[in-house]
């Protein structure tokens, strides 16, 4: 019997480096797909501490409340964490509404009054205050942060 001595096969040198390079980009495949579920870290610099916290942290401290006076809102901030940017929610009993208001900054012990315009609360409807703070990503950048549901203020 003869044995065929065929060339056709790949050499063990080019399938090492196929299998490298699979490997590679599978495990960046899994790293981008995986970067995808972690959000991003924003923090604030704490002045007692001297160091920057997770701005989550700074929701528990801001002290805001507001009394309803026809299309606007008096907003008092009482503690001494500044607020970005105030938003409201109002809720029906068939809709929810949020509105975010630029340019209604708060810092610690000031107030300000906000016009509320199509926001204005009805009997029965809901209407909580949301606080926005201001913080720094990973990168430096300054990013908004809409404080969780727990640290809304319930005016109505």
């Amino acid at each position: 019997m003869k044995i065929a001595n065929s060339k056709k096969a790949i050499s063990p040198v080019i399938t090492t480096v196929l299998l490298v390079l699979m490997v590679l980009v599978l495990s960046s495949i899994i790293i981008i797909w995986w970067r995808g579920f972690l959000s991003e870290s924003i923090t604030k610099f704490d002045e007692s501490s001297g160091k920057q916290k997770s701005i989550e942290q700074f929701c528990s401290g801001v002290i805001i409340d507001a009394t309803l006076s026809g299309s606007n809102a008096s907003v008092v901030n009482t503690g001494s964490v500044p607020v970005y940017k105030i938003g409201f929610q109002k809720t029906t009993r068939t809709n929810t509404e949020i509105k975010i208001i630029d340019n209604s900054q708060i810092i610690g012990g000031a107030s300000r009054t906000i016009p509320l315009g199509t926001m204005v609360p009805a009997t029965g409807d809901k209407f909580y205050l949301i606080p926005v703070l201001l913080g720094n990503n990973d990168q430096g950048e300054q990013k908004e942060f809409q404080c969780p549901e727990e640290n809304w203020k319930q005016i109505v």
